[in-house]
């Protein structure tokens, strides 16, 4: 180990001292069975238990747990914003002692396989994090110096002189982590497709090495991992692969997936389409969580990508949508107005599932970001509230029934304001678009909303008129909706 002193401040690996950190030589140098560097200390008798004097195996249990990347996986540095979350390892165990620092430090690398991606354009780094929500070990100036890396990804552009460096140009690091590969080759891909011919413009240079011994051969599962999602990037100027040991199978098996074509977007529409169809046969089962699967697929296929957890969806690829399709049910049309209107079509059935699952936050979330999206893409409003005056004037602004995909824009409403409603009272049964329940027990449980909820709700149900003018449901909910403000009014 180093004889450099450590920093008193190594909490997170987002530190500047990361290189220090993970640069330290690794005890596994020495010792390349784990039971060799794990020892338990032998403890005279009547000697108070302490972490030492536990046996190894409970000592590396609970390194992984501090250290394996699933459990330091943090929220967003930035909730205002559209970053992803962020890894926050626990170095300060680094600073233990010496026994503690070799064996975390093997712990850390042989449960984390390191990424590091370089390109000469700063601006690339932070478009990986927000629009590929790709979590980022380490973006500072010392992911430059890392080393301990399995794969380096360096990416740059023939316009470029080779010594850009030398000539003084600058290189821009950032570390990630192997099962967040697929994210940025899929950002890359997506990227590509909204540029139409980016790729040609660019290098990619792949080296991949095992970190702690440079001989070793790396083997033939993890090269996969590592080489076949970039699969999908394609087209590239100049692609090469360099490394000690590179099994040719993989190598073969990665030129046949990157020269394989990609969808049409008239495919890709009509993927959509059907997968859709089929999240609608399931509905009128009553088969909502498998529905809502297809759903998410179907957003998908149109490269719009929904989060894990069903909450957060981020819209990708647009430029490849702005022409005319050239086959199908749809020819003739622009691919962009197809796809918005199965976009809010899809909206609403997630909406519908969600409620049917008595899951009324996430069918709010859905309806609520949809409306907001759509109110500023319709004044320019960046406000994020729906309960406020005037938060719903822009209707008027629209000629709703003449809107692409009223009748589901309508059901947006609708459904948003109902789901207010339930998280409010609690979840009812919910079947097709009637509540349940008499006039009476809707007036109630609208009575039973705070004021914020009931102004939402109202202006929420009045814009649903406007886009389903005749939907006896829609005007039923109204009503009691209207005869619980009228009795709070008099009140």
């Amino acid at each position: 180990m180093s004889n450099e002193t450590l920093p008193a401040d190594t909490n997170t690996i987002n530190k500047g001292t990361f290189i220090r950190h993970l640069s330290v030589p690794s005890y596994q140098h020495q010792h390349s069975n784990p039971s060799e560097i794990l020892q338990t200390q032998s403890k005279p008798p009547n000697m108070p238990t302490t972490f030492l004097t536990l046996p190894a195996e409970i000592r590396s249990q609970i390194y992984h747990c501090l250290l394996s990347s699933q459990n330091c996986l943090g929220p967003p540095t930035d909730l205002s914003s559209n970053s992803p979350a962020t890894y926050c390892f626990p170095l300060s165990i680094l600073r233990v002692s010496r026994l503690v620092s070799h064996e975390a430090y093997h712990i850390f690398h042989s449960s984390n396989v390191f990424v590091k991606i370089t390109t000469p354009w700063p601006e690339a780094i932070g478009h990986i994090k927000r629009e590929g929500r790709v979590p980022c070990v380490n973006e500072s100036a010392g992911a430059a110096k890392f080393e301990k890396w399995h794969l380096w990804v360096y990416i740059d552009t023939p316009i470029a002189p080779p010594d850009y460096n030398e000539a003084g140009g600058s290189m821009y690091s950032m570390v990630i982590l192997l099962e967040d590969l697929p994210a940025f080759t899929r950002m890359w891909h997506f990227s590509n497709l909204h540029h139409q011919g980016l790729n040609e413009h660019l290098r990619l240079k792949l080296t991949i090495q095992d970190p702690h011994l440079a001989e070793r051969k790396i083997v033939k599962g993890l090269q996969q991992r590592l080489l076949m999602p970039f699969g999908i990037v394609k087209d590239l100027h100049k692609f090469s692969i360099e490394g000690a040991k590179v099994l040719p199978s993989v190598v073969d098996a990665l030129a046949k997936e990157r020269v394989t074509k990609d969808p049409t977007m008239e495919e890709c529409i009509e993927r959509a389409l059907s997968l859709k169809e089929l999240g609608n046969q399931q509905t009128k089962v009553g088969q909502y969580q498998d529905a809502l699967a297809q759903y998410f697929a179907a957003f998908d296929a149109i490269h719009v990508i929904v989060s894990a957890d069903g909450i957060d969806r981020t819209v990708h690829a647009d430029g490849f949508y702005i022409r005319e399709i050239a086959t199908g049910p749809h020819q003739g049309m622009r691919g962009d107005y197809i796809r918005m209107i199965l976009r809010v079509k899809l909206v609403a059935n997630v909406m519908h599932a969600y409620l049917n699952l008595r899951q009324p936050h996430l069918a709010h979330h859905w309806g609520s970001r949809s409306i907001r999206l759509f109110r500023g893409s319709v004044n320019g409003s960046t406000r994020t509230t729906l309960d406020q005056p005037g938060d719903l004037d822009f209707i008027t602004q629209t000629l709703a029934t003449r809107f692409p995909a009223h009748e589901a824009l309508g059901k947006i409403f609708y459904r948003t304001a109902v789901a207010r409603r339930e998280m409010d009272h609690g979840v009812v049964e919910w079947n097709h678009e009637a509540v349940g329940g008499e006039d009476g027990d809707r007036a109630k449980r609208w009575a039973e909303l705070s004021e914020d909820g009931r102004r939402e709700a109202l202006g929420l149900m009045r814009a649903a008129t406007d886009y389903l003018p005749g939907d006896q449901g829609v005007l039923q909910e109204l009503g009691s909706l209207m005869i619980e403000v009228g009795a709070r009014s008099a009140a």
